[in-house]
């Protein structure tokens, strides 16, 4: 039996990102809560549990100590309290989960009557309506939209694991009850890019298992994408699931997993599809097994750091604003840099697009507009320093954006304090955002490539160098050489 991993599956950047905040603060702090289970994965949550991230129901759970802001996000209301009661908060939102809630609340500013399109139940939903002061609608299906009452201007988002063909469908029936309908393009790019793998994984092959939480949406899915390729599929949580009999005369099977569901469920489950094989006298094709196992050496170990995925780095949009966001602004102020009006279908074509009847030739153009491959590392200008990202002059067609998650700075500072305009950077070229048009860059990698040369030419000539000690930790010290580094107590 053949075993074959979609294309992209398993943990996405928010994920991996929530739970590495997690487990940077549980370390040597005491206590720590969840505002809920941090991701929907209950071996995940409680691995962390292990490490002393206790899963609160709410404030009214929380004696003192850090509170993280779990993937999902969290109404206003939430931060105002935890500062009013002194609380250190951490906030682990999903950076698109972010975009939604941002946009939601612009809309809201502008006039718009905000729809959601979502589950009213699950936690993401619930917090964006909260930056919508509680005036958003939420629908799922078409009778919602049927009882929606008369509508004039409507601003639509969807929960960032809804389904692309799904919210098109409701946006349409939207479209013969409004007035006027403006839709903001908020379905996570890392669901979308799962969502067409398990489609085309599942079309290949006569059984898919599908792994993850139970209670996860974007998992659910995930199965139900499969099961409407016509494939046999199974949504299982752990290898413990797995029945031998789902494989008997199988001769390929299918394999993806939800954004929520830890790369060490996904190899556990691999191997125990294996042991089910191998124990019924199907040892197959020595390439085969090959194959198998090269499919999950590529997984990443739990815990590696997805920002070192340029891919995965990509689809962030925006990050969180800090790790300890209890200033956040109340409903109806609208940030700074609130998302323009007006759609951004993914094939717009890119700003300072060259009018018709110019005389350039295309050649001519793209010389006058090179675009940086992905992972070159270039020099930028800095044009503008917002709170949340940098607009840096790379000599691309528009000016390209380095995200707060992807600026290097020191502990406690701001981006307005670290860069400042006119100011040359040097930044790794991420990629292309598909929505917007512009570049995506990091100055955080950029220096990290330089420190680790750095440091390589240090080592080889038996050499010192001097670092920042960033904090103490269980065992050691975190220091700042240009890359985090740890050093051993024993050191």
């Amino acid at each position: 039996m053949e075993i074959i991993l979609a294309e992209s599956l398993g943990f996405c950047i928010g994920v991996r990102m929530a739970v590495r905040r997690a487990e940077a603060v549980s370390s040597g702090r005491n206590p720590v809560y969840s505002l809920g289970p941090l991701i929907h994965n209950p071996q995940e949550v409680s691995r962390l549990t292990g490490q002393g991230v206790r899963v609160a129901d709410g404030l009214g759970g929380v004696e003192g100590g850090v509170v993280i802001i779990r993937a999902h996000g969290a109404p206003p209301e939430t931060y105002r309290e935890a500062a009013e009661r002194g609380l250190e908060v951490v906030d682990a939102t999903c950076p698109f989960v972010f975009s939604l809630q941002r946009r939601a609340m612009a809309l809201a500013d502008e006039g718009y009557q905000v729809v959601i399109i979502g589950d009213p139940s699950h936690p993401e939903v619930m917090g964006v309506v909260g930056w919508t002061s509680g005036r958003a609608f939420v629908v799922s299906d078409e009778a919602d939209v049927e009882r929606l009452p008369p509508l004039g201007r409507v601003g639509v988002v969807a929960q960032t694991t809804q389904r692309e063909d799904r919210v098109e469908a409701l946006v349409a029936k939207l479209q013969e009850r409004a007035r006027e309908v403006r839709v903001e393009h908020t379905i996570c790019r890392a669901t979308t890019e799962r969502q067409e793998a398990a489609r085309d994984l599942a079309g290949r092959v006569q059984v898919m298992i599908v792994v993850g939480g139970a209670t996860s949406s974007n998992t659910q899915k995930l199965a139900s994408i499969c099961r409407d390729a016509g494939t046999t599929t199974y949504h299982v949580e752990t290898a413990a699931d797995l029945k031998s009999e789902w494989f008997r005369g199988v001769e390929r099977v299918g394999v993806t997993a939800g954004a929520s569901t830890p790369d060490w469920i996904v190899k556990e489950v691999i191997g125990r599809m294996e042991e089910i094989v191998t124990g019924e006298g199907a040892t197959g094709r020595q390439g085969e097994r090959d194959e198998r196992r090269a499919a999950q050496a590529t997984l990443p170990p739990a815990g590696v750091t997805a920002v070192e995925d340029a891919a995965a780095a990509e689809q962030a949009e925006v990050p969180p604003a800090g790790d300890a966001p209890a200033d956040a602004p109340p409903a109806g102020d609208a940030p700074a840099d609130a998302p323009p009006a007006g759609d951004a279908p993914a094939d717009a074509p890119p700003a300072a697009e060259i009018p018709a009847g110019d005389a350039q030739t295309r050649q001519e153009a793209e010389m006058a507009f090179k675009t940086p491959r992905i992972g070159e590392t270039v020099e930028g200008t800095i044009v503008q320093v917002r709170p949340d990202q940098l607009l840096v002059d790379v000599g691309h067609k528009s000016d390209a954006v380095v995200p707060l998650a992807e600026m290097s700075m020191a502990p406690g500072q701001t981006p307005e304090q670290a860069f400042s305009v006119g100011q040359k950077i040097q930044v790794v070229v991420l990629g292309v955002d598909k929505q917007e048009g512009h570049l995506r860059l990091s100055q955080r990698r950029a220096r990290e490539r330089e420190a680790w040369k750095r440091l390589e030419e240090v080592m080889t000539a038996g050499g010192a160098i001097e670092g920042t000690v960033l904090e103490a930790v269980k065992g050691g010290l975190i220091v700042d050489v240009g890359l985090r580094a740890f050093m051993p107590a024993s050191q």
